[in-house]
């Protein structure tokens, strides 16, 4: 094979925005694509080339996975199919591993989502993580992209431990590499209070790295946020055995994207700063009245 452009055809080529172009062809030089189109028309536009047949193939972006874990790709095979959400928050505790190895199973469980992700045409992930530290090691190298999101949490009793928490998160603020940007997640809103939401949202502001928050993904976190009841709160064994509850977490009615709204996070989306709301399972349509007006 020369070193010249080398021009891959396909049955189809998808071109995201544009139109699917039957017969199409992509042409790659010098590790980028030069040019997308017709087949025909690419072959005398690049006389030379070498060529590519892709037959039964269709040629289209890679996709992008925008909510990830790769961390807990050490928890594979051990979680039984959970009867709550709560529940799966319990199995995945007593499975963690000893501290000694979890940098290491990180990283190879890392490594490994990779791997698995281009072979089904991820080429791009938004990665929550825990141990930020060890994932961003396995991601910097490539070769997918990924925005690398660390976790922070600080709610009732632990809320004085986030922002030294929120300062290893940050060390690579500014300092990405070619595959890899470095972003923040305050985790969700039974976890994360309202003053630490906005405290994280300026800072993440201040260091310009993406958010990314786990938002409506449960019915019953409206109810936490209204009072501290419900299956995440006071009737929640867990949160009861942790202690974490206290009188001084601010409450509010209406729900977890008004919650969001008058603690800034959506205020952030509307001035420059990317925000991602995984998941958002339950929203009514004044919710997504609240977002679109947020100016993203």
């Amino acid at each position: 094979m020369s070193d010249g452009p080398l021009i891959l055809i396909g049955e189809a080529v998808v071109t995201g925005d544009g139109p699917v172009i039957l017969r199409g062809g992509v042409v790659l030089a010098n590790g980028r694509i030069a040019a997308v189109g017709p087949a025909d028309t690419l072959q005398r536009e690049f006389a030379g080339a070498t060529i590519q047949p892709m037959p039964g193939c269709v040629l289209m972006p890679g996709m992008v996975n925008a909510h990830t874990h790769l961390e807990l790709g050490y928890m594979r095979g051990k979680l039984a199919p959970p009867r709550h959400f709560t529940q799966w928050v319990a199995d995945l505790m007593a499975n963690y591993p000893p501290r000694r190895r979890v940098a290491e199973l990180v990283l190879e469980a890392v490594r490994a989502g990779v791997q698995e992700s281009l072979r089904f045409g991820v080429t791009m992930v938004g990665d929550i993580a825990r141990h930020c530290e060890a994932e961003r090691q396995a991601l910097a190298s490539g070769p997918i992209r990924g925005v690398s999101f660390g976790e922070v949490l600080g709610l009732g009793k632990m809320r004085h431990g986030w922002s030294d928490r929120l300062d290893i998160v940050c060390q690579h603020a500014g300092q990405e590499a070619e595959h890899l940007r470095a972003g923040v997640s305050p985790h969700a809103p039974y976890t994360v209070e309202g003053p630490t939401l906005r405290g994280i949202v300026e800072r993440a502001r201040r260091e310009r790295m993406p958010l990314a928050m786990h938002l409506a993904e449960l019915a019953e976190e409206r109810e936490f946020l209204e009072s501290l009841t419900g299956p995440l709160g006071r009737d929640w064994d867990l949160m009861l055995n942790l202690d974490i509850l206290d009188d001084k977490i601010p409450l509010l009615p209406g729900g977890p994207i008004r919650w969001t709204q008058h603690w800034g996070l959506l205020k952030a989306g509307g001035i420059g700063t990317p925000v991602l709301l995984a998941h958002a399972n339950y929203v009514d349509a004044a919710d997504m009245d609240i977002i679109a007006a947020s100016g993203w």
